[in-house]
């Protein structure tokens, strides 16, 4: 049960991380600020996905 979650959170957070990535090619005024956004966001959904598979892995191990 915990891969088909982990799936969907990927393909979510790819979608996710591409359009925060876009976004902040067209938002950032220098260089510097544009690496300093997309290391945050990839950071925010590396860390976020890190969650999503903890959990799921506590819910397969509580649950069954």
């Amino acid at each position: 049960m915990h891969k088909v979650i982990l799936t969907l959170a990927f393909i979510v957070l790819l979608g996710e991380l591409s359009s925060g990535i876009l976004l902040c090619i067209k938002l950032a005024s220098s260089e510097g600020e544009l690496i300093l956004k997309i290391s945050f966001i990839v950071g925010v959904i590396v860390f976020t996905l890190w969650v999503i598979s903890w959990s799921a892995y506590i819910m397969d191990k509580t649950l069954f």
